[in-house]
Parts: structure tokens; C-alpha cells; sequence
């Protein structure tokens, strides 16, 4: 109850108290009878309260008239207390609203006890925090946060009423220690005024607009009275993303305030909208009044900012190169690349895990006298992912990665040399291979997870000569491949779409032939309808094309152009989210040197932005690249000269809902050479990318790394 120089000051009072009793009723003479009346001292543990704050003892002392042993209240002569004192050290209740002995508090009243510590919520319960009204317990919710116990009643309480709070010892704090002795305090209730407006929120956390805001950070409603408890819950305290998706969390109601608390971690740069609903469904003050209509307030939460660089493997012995990558939506990523032995070139690749980092790199093709030419790969959106490696034949090794048994089932050789190949995956498990091989372009399909590859399907039926193709899935399993036909000594492009199974192939008719290619690419949105770009002379001088492809009617447009015509373009990429919207980024002479180049498809409109320089440095750009998540928010990379013969790594950031883009920021801080860099981004916005560079203390040995937009 109290602390061990509390109680032997106690022990010694009493004591000092009995000794004195005693002697008082001795004498030089006395003898002791049985009629002879005694004195007698009676203690009695009393509880925090106006007499003692934090407890005590009462010591009473009379005089046993009677005789029968015992000291009645009518024998009492004098009463002492022996009170404790406040120990920092323990558990305590502080104060408390309404105060001890307050009276006129008004009927809606919650009742709160401040605590001197953080206490474990778990044991402040309906068992250990009690209103009584004098015939029994009052039925309400308890709260607690931020050292504060908060008993809000059912209903409003009865007028002229005295009620009586109570802290039992099962209140313990976050060590587990608990309460020395149990707090009890009263009050009395004013006259009922009848209320009969609704509640109203009178304050939000974060304000409405508020830009900036922590994702991990709980939601607030603040109300002008109390709420009854149970009609705020996750059906009337609701979160939604931009698109109206529901955020699953945990809704609490504490004093005036309720708190919405997501259960997961929040999208960066996102705008949210939180709504208190009004109406019958919706909260109710304790009166029974509900708020009269909903309240809805947004906020965007906090920019992402990329990671330092880390490098992701230690094999350095030799030279890295050649790094790829993809990342589901989760922000899982894998990055291959290929990896000098001294001899030949092997393929190894790194797994980032979101909640336990980067793992350690692992050699998934032996080159076995057949050095690794490049590494590719493809993830869909809940992670399943399909690598390749080539090599010197040239041949294809696949693989496919299952995220939920977290095992790759081995590299298998395609078969057949080949003379161009690209590859898709869809979120429902689609794989589709495209590869030239002896002239002829062939379609592989595997589904995952369980799926095995189901052997080649020759796309086209002409003599000439069929290289380079490009193949893209929609989320329906239909998929498109394009390449290129050498006809004549010209390039045409032909094309064979599946739906359910290959058609026949067709030319792309869009009504000028081509004299020169290179740097060429497909994209295509949720429903099929696809974009090819390519740079190529129609006539006009070597520009940066895009043709559609309409799926609706099987038709593709005639191209248009995309960079500015004032110079030749070079190392031409596209990007498409989910709508169809695309991000193209390229390079362009400004006649001083390469400079990066974007500009941006809007799928609604139907128009290309004019082209824009990003990049406003001096020296030579080098192999842009560029992603979008599915709001359209766009990011490219490059490489670019520092004057000191050497390159560093850049990115820029392209804000869809203000229409502009970022400054260059550079990624990599190494002193030495930084090339291959690439980039992905996910539909949520995240964003890595990663790069080999070059070991300043060894030129010939340079090292994978990777940073990441969190």
C-alpha cells in the first residue's frame, strides 16, 4: 500500500501509541480485574480521497465501555490518520474530471482519471474502471490514451445523482505494475436540460488540405460533446483513397475524440478522404441526437524521398554489368545481372524483401564455357516473376519465381538460337515469350504458378525475314506481338494478336512504309488497347513515332510523331500505366550535347504534351528510361556526364496532379563510373532502381547498386 519508510513511520506511530495506552492505564498500584475497563486502538486501511490523496490509515482510540473486546464507533475518543505519501515510483491516479466532490457536472459527462504513467490499456476494463450511481454500475465504454482512462456512459446520466468513480488495482502500468491501492472518487449530477441538437466535429488531425502527412499517423474527429461508444466504429469513421478504395483500421472513441488508426502503412503522395457519417446510421451524441449529415475531410500524405544507394552484392573479385529489374505491388523486387568469373559471364540475381531488406545474391545460371549475354525480367503485381538469361549461342534460359512458396523451379532452356526475343506477364499468371529463330517468330505460353511451358506456336506464315519482336498482355489474357519483316529490303511492321488462341498475321497498315528503325517498343493498358513506338524515317527524317492499336476495333493508327523534329532522336522509351496514359522520354542534340527529352500521352484527350527538356545540365545525357504508376505520376533516369569522364546516375519525377516535373536529382554518390542504369515503378509509386558502379580503388571491378523511392 505504501512504501517501506512509509510504513515503519506507521509501525512506529502505532507503537508509540499502544505503549502510551498502555501505560496511561498502569499505575504504581494497579491491578488488573476483569471488570476494569480498557484501552483500545482499532486501525482501519482507508482509500484515496479527500482525507488522504493517495490512501492511508485510520487510527482510532477509546475506551472498550462495554467490555466485549471490540471498540465501537460510540467508544471512539480520538481518531488520527497516517496518509501516504505520493511515490513517483509507482502507479497513481493524478486527477481526475469531474473532480472529487464536484457538483451541477452536467449529465453527459464523461468521467476521466489521469494517471502519472503510461499504463497497459489492456487491463483498463470494465472490471477495473467503474461508475456507480449508488444502487448500481452504469453501463458505458472505456477508452484510454495518452495516460488517460476514459469512462464514457451509455446514456446521459440521472440528475441530482451522486455517483462514485472507482480505479481498481487490477489498473496496472506498462511494467506491469500495478495500482498500491484501489481510487474512488464522487460527484454530483446537475438538472437535465434537455438537448436536442446533434454532435458536431469541431477539429481534425490532420487539418482538412493538409499536405505532408506521416503514414503511420492515426486520423482524429473531434466532437463538441460526448458520443454514445458504440455507434462510432469502422461503419461510420471511414478512410478512402483516391479512387474510393476503403482503408481497413481500427476505430476508437476516447472522451470527445474518435481516432481512426489504419492497419496497414499508407501509399506516399496520396490524397485521402476521411468521413464521419451522419444521419440515423451514423454517430449519435448520448442524448440519442445524431450528427446531421456526414463530414468529410482530405489529406495528402508525405512525399517520397529515394534511399542512399546500397550496394547489393559482394562478389568483388570481378566486374558486375548489365543489371535488370522489376518490383511487384508490394514493393518486392528482383534485380539480375550478369557476373565476370575471370572466364565467361554468369547470371546471379538479389532479392528485396519489404519487410526484411536485401537478401544475398545467388548464381542462377552456371555459364559453363557459354558466357551470359543479358539478363531480363518480368514480375506481375503479386509477385510471381519469370527471368531470362542469354547466352553466347544465343540461346534462353527461363525461370519463374513463386512468391508464396518463395522458391524459383529452375532455369530451363528454351531451345533454338535466336535473333530477338521480348516476353510479358499479366496479373492473372499469363507468360507469353515472343522469339525470332531462324526467320520465323514463334509464341511460347506458360500460366502460373502451376503451369509448364507449352512448347512453340509459330505467329506468321511469310519467306521473309522476321526479327526482333515485342509482345504485351492485358489483364484479359489477350495478348499482342509485333516484328519486324524485312520485306524487299524495307521494314515493315507485321502483328498477330491472341485472344483464347493466335490469329493469322497481319501488316500493321498505317499508311507510310518505314526506311530505318531502331530503338522500338509495345505497351498496352488494362483492356488491350496497345501503343507501338519506334524511331524510324517515314519520310520526314528519323523521328520518334508512336501507332496505336484500337482493341475495340482491331485497327491500328496512322503515326505521329512525338519528339520536337529539330534533331535527330536517339534511345527512345516508353511507358504506359493501367488507363492507357504514357510517359515517352528520349534524347535530342541541343547543340551542345544529348539532353534528356520527355513527353507525356494524355489517353482521354488523345494528345501528346510538347516535348520538354528535364535534364538542364551540361555534358551528354546517356540511355533514358522511364515508369508510371497507375495514377500517372512519371519518373525517368539517365545517365549523364560530369565533365571528368565519368557518368553519374539522375532522376527527375513528373507530378501528375500539378503538371510538372521535379529538378535532376542525383541518385549515386560514388566517385567512379556509374552506367546501366535502370529503373521500374510499381502501380502504387514505388520506385527503384539500380546501376553498376565503378569501384574508385580498382578501375576494372565495378559493383551493383540499388536505391530505392520510399
Amino acid at each position: 500500500m505504501n512504501n517501506n519508510k512509509n510504513n515503519n513511520h506507521l509501525y512506529l506511530f502505532i507503537l508509540f501509541l499502544a505503549a502510551s495506552l498502555f501505560l496511561s492505564s498502569c499505575g504504581e498500584d494497579a491491578q488488573t480485574t476483569p471488570e476494569e475497563l480498557q484501552s483500545m486502538m482499532a486501525t482501519t486501511e482507508i482509500a484515496p480521497g479527500d482525507i488522504c490523496a493517495y490512501g492511508g490509515v485510520r487510527i482510532d482510540t477509546g475506551i472498550d465501555e462495554n467490555g466485549d473486546g471490540e471498540l465501537d464507533e460510540d467508544e471512539v475518543d480520538e481518531t488520527e490518520y497516517m496518509c501516504n505519501e505520493y511515490n513517483p515510483a509507482l502507479p497513481a491516479v493524478v486527477a481526475t474530471s469531474p473532480a472529487p466532490d464536484d457538483t451541477d457536472v452536467a449529465v453527459s459527462t464523461t468521467v476521466n482519471a489521469v494517471f502519472n504513467r503510461n499504463m497497459d490499456p489492456v487491463t483498463i476494463t470494465d472490471e477495473t474502471f467503474l461508475l456507480n450511481d449508488g444502487d448500481a454500475d452504469v453501463a458505458g465504454g472505456i477508452s484510454y490514451s495518452d495516460t488517460i482512462a476514459v469512462f464514457t456512459p451509455s446514456a446521459v446520466l440521472a440528475p441530482y445523482t451522486t455517483y462514485t468513480a472507482t480505479v481498481l488495482t487490477g489498473v496496472k502500468d506498462t511494467g506491469g505494475q500495478a495500482l498500491v491501492a484501489e481510487y474512488a472518487w464522487s460527484f454530483e449530477t446537475g438538472d437535465a436540460l434537455a438537448d436536442n441538437e446533434g454532435p458536431e466535429v469541431v477539429s481534425t488531425v490532420p487539418a482538412d488540405g493538409t499536405a505532408g502527412v506521416a503514414l503511420s499517423t492515426p486520423f482524429t474527429a473531434a466532437f463538441d460533446e460526448p458520443l454514445t461508444p458504440s455507434t462510432v466504429d469502422q461503419t461510420t469513421f471511414l478512410l478512402e483513397d483516391g479512387d474510393g478504395t476503403p482503408i481497413v483500421g481500427d476505430v476508437t472513441y476516447s472522451g470527445n475524440t474518435a481516432t481512426f488508426t489504419p492497419s496497414s502503412t499508407l501509399c506516399l503522395e496520396t490524397v485521402y478522404t476521411a468521413t464521419i457519417s451522419g444521419g440515423d446510421d451514423g454517430a449519435v451524441d448520448l442524448w440519442g441526437n445524431p450528427m446531421e449529415a456526414d463530414y468529410a475531410w482530405s489529406f495528402t500524405t508525405q512525399a517520397r524521398s529515394w534511399s542512399a544507394p546500397v550496394k547489393i552484392e559482394s562478389l568483388t573479385v570481378w566486374d558486375a554489368s548489365s543489371p535488370t529489374l522489376a518490383m511487384d505491388d508490394a514493393g518486392n523486387a528482383w534485380v539480375g545481372w550478369r557476373q565476370w568469373d575471370g572466364s565467361y559471364n554468369d547470371g546471379w540475381m538479389n532479392r528485396y524483401d519489404v519487410d526484411t531488406g536485401w537478401g544475398t545474391e545467388d548464381m542462377k545460371v552456371n555459364s559453363t564455357g557459354n558466357t551470359v549475354g543479358a539478363t531480363y525480367i518480368r514480375m506481375n503485381s503479386d509477385g510471381h516473376t519469370v527471368a531470362i538469361f542469354t547466352n553466347n549461342y544465343p540461346r534462353l534460359y527461363a525461370g519463374c519465381y513463386d512468391p508464396l512458396s518463395d522458391t524459383w523451379d529452375g532455369f530451363t532452356d528454351l531451345g533454338g538460337t535466336f535473333d530477338g526475343f521480348d516476353f510479358a506477364i499479366n496479373d492473372t499468371g499469363y507468360v507469353f515469350i515472343v522469339k525470332s529463330v531462324s526467320d520465323n517468330i514463334y509464341a511460347e505460353r506458360r500460366v502460373l504458378p502451376a503451369g509448364g511451358w507449352e512448347g512453340d506456336t509459330l505467329l506468321e506464315l511469310g519467306a521473309m525475314q522476321d526479327i526482333y519482336p515485342r509482345v504485351a498482355i492485358d489483364e484479359n489474357d489477350r495478348a499482342l506481338a509485333v516484328w519486324w519483316d524485312t520485306l524487299g529490303g524495307s521494314n515493315h511492321l507485321n502483328y498477330n494478336r491472341y485472344d483464347g488462341g493466335w490469329d493469322e498475321d497481319e501488316s500493321v497498315a498505317y499508311g507510310a512504309s518505314i526506311s530505318g528503325y531502331s530503338w522500338y517498343g509495345l505497351r498496352m493498358d488494362a483492356v488491350g488497347n496497345g501503343m507501338l513506338y519506334f524511331l524510324g524515317n517515314i519520310g520526314e527524317g528519323t523521328g520518334l513515332y508512336e501507332i496505336r492499336y484500337d482493341s475495340g476495333e482491331g485497327t491500328w493508327s496512322a503515326p505521329r510523331r512525338i519528339d520536337s523534329g529539330t534533331s535527330t532522336p536517339l534511345s527512345a522509351v516508353v511507358a504506359m500505366d493501367p488507363s492507357g496514359c504514357a510517359l515517352a522520354t528520349w534524347l535530342e542534340n541541343d547543340g551542345t550535347a544529348d539532353s534528356v527529352f520527355v513527353s507525356r500521352y494524355d489517353a482521354g484527350s488523345d494528345t501528346w504534351s510538347e516535348p520538354l527538356q528535364i535534364d538542364g545540365l551540361d555534358y551528354t545525357a546517356k540511355s533514358p528510361t522511364a515508369g508510371v504508376d497507375q495514377s500517372g505520376n512519371g519518373y525517368v533516369l539517365w545517365e549523364q556526364n560530369n565533365g571528368a569522364d565519368a557518368d553519374d546516375i539522375y532522376v527527375a519525377r513528373y507530378d501528375v496532379s500539378a503538371g510538372t516535373w521535379s529538378l535532376p536529382k542525383m541518385l549515386e554518390q560514388g566517385a567512379g563510373n556509374a552506367q546501366h542504369a535502370v529503373l521500374t515503378v510499381n502501380d502504387s509509386g514505388q520506385a527503384m532502381a539500380v546501376w553498376a558502379q565503378e569501384d574508385p580503388e580498382d578501375d576494372n571491378h565495378y559493383s551493383i547498386y540499388a536505391a530505392r523511392l520510399e
